[in-house]
Order: structure tokens, then C-alpha cells, then sequence
């Protein structure tokens, strides 16, 4: 049984208070404003998201259970498997693995392509024009919807521009959060800092990180 109370989780749990506490500053500090994310915008791609068959993020992967326990730890990674071009734009097949999740857990996939404000997705082809999933640059409190005509998703950013540390690295983060439940923290030039799934347990039903998968390393080709 894994001792929860480590000096290691204690200190852990200190920065993800200070992180979070900074999130909420900047999100209170800032009126809430939303915005149409318009049409795909097409040009010189944007250095937010490193897009390139290879690239590789590992990640440190916690399921908690609903007393914040850690129930499992596990490795997981998102790599980008391929390209293909549509609507004149480049695509690439990103994939996130899940095994935190469980043996049978599916991983998510996703088609993704830069534009020059932020990136896009496809939705499986569904979203025609694309759909601008993060927004970059974005200001603290901004919201807009993404998805397609019978599927949209709210998006809110959280914070923008704020630190984030994984081990002794320090980033520049922007926290994106979906009505799906997943919250997203980006770093430019990086990539996923952090991935969380919220969960909301009996009988409180309040806001509670299911999994939170952290960056350890990247592999980069851009």
C-alpha cells in the first residue's frame, strides 16, 4: 500500500495549492468574456503546439480515489502516429494513451493542425470547417465553443500565462477547461504540461481530479 502522506506527495500537494491558488486569482482578476472563434485561419504555423510525426510526451499518471488517494500510478504518453492533408491543411493523428484508466481503457485520438490562432480539430472529420479547440493567445476568463454543428463543447481558459512546475522545471501555462470534463495545461513551444479528468463523487458532488497525468519528458522534432 502506497503511504499517501510521503514528504514527496506532501510537497507535490504544496505546489499544486499555490498553482491552483494563482489559477483562481487570475480567474477572478479578469472579467468572463466569450468570443466566436471564427474560421480556420490558414498560413505560417503556429509555434503553440509542437506538431510532428514522432514528437512524444511521457507522462506520470494518478488515478485517485474519491478520498484523493492515489489507486494507481502508472506511465502514459501522447505521440503524434501520422499526417494527412485536408481542406489544404496539414492534420496529424495525435494519441493520447489511457492505461491509468485501466487494462481495457481505450486511448483518445485525435486530428489536429495549427493555424495562426491556436489549434484545430477535426472532430473525425465531423467539424467541416475545423473547430478551434485551444485558442492561442487567450486571456484568463475567455470562453468559446468548439465541436461541430450537432456536438459543440464549451471552452473556458482558466488562466493564462501562469507558472507551472512539474519536478524543478518551470513553464509558462494555459489552463484550458472543457464541458467534457477534461482540463488541459498547455505550455507554448512545449505542448501538455498537464491532463486531468474531473470527476464530481457522491455525496458532495463537488469539482474532484479523477486522473492527472504530469509531464516528465518530451521528444521533439517540431
Amino acid at each position: 500500500m502506497r503511504n499517501t502522506n510521503s514528504p514527496l506527495r506532501l510537497l507535490r500537494l504544496s505546489i499544486v495549492s499555490v498553482v491552483v491558488a494563482a489559477t483562481l486569482m487570475l480567474s477572478c482578476s479578469d472579467d468572463d468574456r466569450t468570443t466566436d472563434p471564427g474560421p480556420l485561419v490558414t498560413g505560417e504555423e503556429s509555434a503553440f503546439f509542437p506538431l510532428a510525426v514522432g514528437n512524444r510526451w511521457l507522462f506520470v499518471s494518478e488515478y485517485l480515489d474519491d478520498d484523493g488517494s492515489v489507486v494507481r500510478e502508472r506511465t502514459d504518453s501522447m505521440y503524434v502516429a501520422k499526417q494527412t492533408e485536408w481542406l489544404d491543411q496539414t492534420w496529424y493523428e495525435v494519441v493520447v494513451t489511457r492505461s491509468v484508466d485501466g487494462p481495457l481503457a481505450e486511448p483518445w485520438r485525435f486530428w489536429w493542425s495549427n493555424g495562426d490562432n491556436g489549434l484545430y480539430d477535426s472532430y473525425d472529420w465531423k467539424a467541416d470547417p475545423p473547430s478551434l479547440l485551444f485558442q492561442f493567445p487567450a486571456d484568463s476568463g475567455l470562453t468559446y465553443n468548439s465541436g461541430w454543428e450537432e456536438q459543440t463543447v464549451s471552452v473556458t481558459v482558466k488562466a493564462s500565462d501562469v507558472p507551472i512546475y512539474t519536478g524543478n522545471r518551470r513553464f509558462s501555462g494555459w489552463i484550458y477547461e472543457f464541458s467534457t470534463r477534461v482540463r488541459w495545461t498547455l505550455s507554448p513551444g512545449v505542448g501538455p504540461i498537464q491532463i486531468e479528468t474531473i470527476d464530481y463523487p457522491a455525496p458532495l458532488y463537488e469539482e474532484f481530479v479523477r486522473t492527472r497525468l504530469v509531464l516528465s519528458t518530451s521528444s521533439l522534432a517540431y
